[in-house]
């Protein structure tokens, strides 16, 4: 839980520091803004959140609740999404699987999909910005680049057609943690 409030942490940081007229750049995701990749990562805290209180979630619904927020207010929608998911994965019992882009998955999975997600999409976000993300300390990173490999094998069977990781890349010889799973996920470094 402590590499996923590292992680959420830095992402946080990071959407306080976006500028009004920085919403609008582009992300190393094709075709996200970074106000994109933000709305992107509030409608999954929160969809993973109901799904850990035993509810399924719309994520149409989600989505378009959170789509209607103005720009200055996703820092603190963010913030407060990732508080209630580390609230929901703290109470949810460790055995009963929830909901999950991988069919039901037990809790422990969802917070390393959540981790895997800030991470990256922290990663993006700093590239976005012309900023270096403090997500976590690099003993803490590099466990990711194997669930990176992890959560991909999972999505290749649940989700075959699925794009959402990318295709892997080689990281640049002595590429930090960070890089190295940011590479791992599609992402040139």
């Amino acid at each position: 839980m402590e590499v996923l409030e590292r992680a959420q942490a830095g992402v946080v940081r990071l959407l306080g520091g976006v500028d009004a007229g920085r919403w609008s750049a582009p992300t190393p995701c094709e075709g996200w803004s970074v106000a994109d990749l933000a709305r992107h990562l509030v409608t999954a805290e929160r969809a993973f959140t109901t799904a850990l209180g035993g509810t399924a979630y719309d994520l149409a619904a989600i989505d378009a609740e959170v789509r209607r927020l103005d720009t200055a207010a996703l820092p603190e929608a963010y913030a407060a999404a990732a508080a209630g998911l580390r609230a929901a994965l703290a109470a949810a019992p460790p055995d009963v699987p929830v909901p999950s882009p991988l069919g039901p998955v037990a809790p422990a999975v969802v917070a390393e999909i959540r981790v895997l997600e800030a991470v990256v999409h922290g990663w993006d976000l700093g590239q976005a910005l012309g900023v270096a993300p403090d997500l976590g300390a690099e003993a803490d990173l590099l466990p990711l680049v194997e669930a990176a490999d992890r959560l991909r094998a999972g999505l290749a069977v649940s989700r075959p057609d699925s794009t959402a990781l990318g295709t892997p890349v080689e990281a640049a010889p002595g590429a930090s943690a960070l890089e190295r799973v940011a590479a791992r996920l599609g992402r040139r470094t």
